[in-house]
């Protein structure tokens, strides 16, 4: 299976995992300038905006998801999130940054991976 389909479908399911909890989807695969959000969402209450990093491997991956993620991708995240910020007005006033790994079927949420 090629990466491009690997990550959409990984996508696809962490999507769901998190609406099966009573997250409120906000954007999926928003575009700013210098990057790209997997997911945004905002948590059951309505308090928290999730941003969400989604992760897949195989288990033939040499590598574990959470390891892959470098400085760069996470300030390309930060700056895409502020992008986002100006046009969001939305109820809620917390940030999460969030990593999901999906390993074949394992899902494990890393909430606030980022501090």
């Amino acid at each position: 299976m090629n990466k491009t389909l690997q990550g959409a479908q990984a996508e696809t399911k962490v999507e769901a995992w998190f609406l099966n909890r009573g997250y409120f989807l906000i954007g999926r695969n928003y575009r700013g300038y210098r990057g790209e959000i997997d997911l945004i969402l905002e948590s059951p209450d309505r308090k928290t905006l999730h941003v969400v990093e989604v992760r897949s491997r195989t288990l033939e991956d040499r590598y574990r998801p959470e390891t892959m993620i470098s400085w760069r991708k996470h300030q390309r995240i930060l700056k895409t999130l502020d992008a986002f910020l100006r046009n969001y007005r939305g109820p809620a006033t917390g940030i999460s940054i969030d990593l999901v790994t999906l390993v074949d079927a394992k899902l494990c949420h890393y909430p606030a991976f980022w501090g």
